[in-house]
């Protein structure tokens, strides 16, 4: 990058610790830390929820998938299926944490499921964040190392170390309005690089829809009613659903739908922005609005993807990258004007750093309230959520390492099954809350619990290993990653089921 590019990143930098420490003032409660003193306009916490759910994948990971020979726009199916699943907990999930001050979801599994169903709760959702933050870090230090040249591990201290500072001094409300002032920062930059690319070709957006078409990209939009079933016909006659297909039809609307009510119904990286609206309604207004943005924002970052492959054909040359990821910070560096370069590469960093923010956050309040316990003596609890904070800031920092590894072939595929892996029985844990023991009713029964859990997370991990060709070889039998959260709900649902029902059979 150019001075003036550094110039431009450096001002993004001192306007995220400016707000950091701004929203730092006047802390003297775990809650204000916490949860804003719920005191957070609902779209504020819709533009975090935003931020937080999308990150750097967007800006990296989905216009490399496009760009891919063979990508298409049929991720916009589970965007689809992203916004089903939020109408969803809107309706029939977020009036149960507003009905009590909860800090975190896990507090609603206590009330039921006693002190055991928090803790499980709670474990499986650090353990599900901490993957997927990790990979995301990775994601964001890709534009950072290809803009910089710097050694990839110390691109992913500097952005754990940044996200810790701010964290640590402001807490949620730091982490929502420098998540506002990212989440406009990746969007300006994104209709940016789109426009540009756009004023290039020679038919301005005809020509990009065009090449789109020519090349298929335009996926199932261009398939009658817009949709791809998933279905096939097959050699011995008849039809076939392809499992390993996670944009179609049936993957996209149900079993996106599912991943969100884990993702966002149970997630509490999620639900600490909805917690922190003023009433019920707001949150509602704010998880709903999100999903009509988000649905738009992958739009646009798709079409990002698809204009940076006709950029290329017009020039009649493709870069030579050592990871597909790396086409548009490679693009945003090598084509764009200065200047806009570097507000472009700041986005992308922002977009890296509203997951990871809101990782240390959630991570942190989790373990004080529900690992710990609110009545676990302590003289400063605002003093212990700050050191969680940086405690879990170094275990990312580690995970994000490992991550690296893993991630390098197909990003999106490893960020989602990685982390749904865990959100199935996590889903799994509320519905035997929700369905089962809604009224109470677990006294004695709360080893139920257990061998439900362990259900699920043995069919997850078998799920996992199923796709793995260093496990199976070429007898690897893949399952996209909107199936992976419903498989493991279910796996965790129906023993619950079973020896609940069997438990009161008995007695009867």
């Amino acid at each position: 990058m150019t001075h003036i590019d550094w110039g431009v990143f450096v001002l993004y930098l001192a306007a995220t610790a400016a707000i950091g420490f701004w929203c730092g003032r006047n802390q003297k409660s775990a809650e204000d830390y916490f949860l804003g003193s719920r005191e957070v306009p609902w779209w504020a916490a819709m533009l975090s929820l935003v931020a937080t759910e999308t990150s750097a994948v967007t800006v990296v990971a989905i216009p490399a998938q496009i760009y891919a020979p063979g990508g298409d726009m049929g991720f916009l199916h589970c965007a689809i299926g992203f916004a089903i699943g939020k109408i969803l907990i809107s309706i029939f999930i977020l009036p149960f944490y507003f009905q009590k001050e909860i800090t975190t979801p896990y507090e609603y599994l206590g009330t039921h499921l006693g002190r055991g169903g928090q803790v499980a709760g709670s474990l499986l959702f650090a353990s599900a964040l901490y993957i997927g933050a990790a990979f995301r870090i990775y994601v964001g230090a890709i534009p950072l190392k290809v803009a910089t040249g710097l050694d990839l591990t110390l691109c992913l201290l500097i952005i754990s170390l940044l996200a810790m500072a701010y964290t640590l001094m402001g807490g949620l409300r730091a982490v929502i309005w420098t998540d506002v002032f990212q989440m406009l920062l990746f969007f300006f930059g994104g209709g940016v690089a789109l426009w540009f690319i756009i004023g290039g070709l020679p038919d301005g957006f005809s020509t990009l829809l065009q090449s789109m078409r020519e090349s298929g990209k335009i996926g199932p939009f261009d398939q009658p009613l817009f949709v791809d079933t998933g279905f096939h016909k097959v050699d011995e006659g008849g039809w076939a659903y392809d499992w390993s297909q996670p944009h179609n039809f049936f993957a996209g609307f149900l079993g996106a739908a599912v991943l969100t009510l884990a993702t966002h119904g149970t997630d509490h990286s999620n639900i600490q922005r909805l917690l922190a609206c003023a009433s019920l309604r707001k949150a509602r207004l704010a998880l709903v609005v999100s999903a009509v943005v988000v649905f738009f924002q992958f739009a646009l970052f798709l079409l990002v993807g698809a204009a940076v492959a006709v950029f290329y054909d017009q020039k009649g040359t493709h870069p030579e990258l050592e990871s597909g990821n790396s086409i548009l910070p490679h693009f945003i560096t090598h084509e764009l004007p200065v200047g806009l370069s570097g507000l472009l590469i700041a986005g992308i960093f922002a977009a890296a750093m509203s997951t990871v923010d809101s990782a240390l956050s959630a991570l942190s309040a989790t373990t004080v309230t529900d690992l710990r316990g609110k009545n676990t003596k302590s003289s400063n609890p605002l003093k212990q959520a700050r050191l969680w904070v940086i405690i879990w800031g170094i275990l990312l920092w580690m995970g994000s390492q490992g991550a690296a590894t893993i991630g390098k072939r197909d990003l999106i595929g490893s960020i989602f099954t990685a982390s749904t892996t865990i959100y199935g029985p996590l889903l799994g844990v509320f519905l035997i809350s929700l369905l089962l023991f809604r009224n109470g009713g677990m006294t004695g029964k709360s080893w139920i619990l257990w061998p439900a859990i362990a259900s699920g997370c043995l069919v997850q991990g078998m799920v996992f290993l199923l796709g793995q060709e260093w496990a199976l070889g070429e007898n690897a039998i893949s399952i996209a990653w909107p199936w992976v959260a419903p498989i493991g709900a279910a796996a965790t649902l129906i023993p619950a089921m079973v020896l609940n029902y069997s438990v009161g059979a008995r007695k009867d």
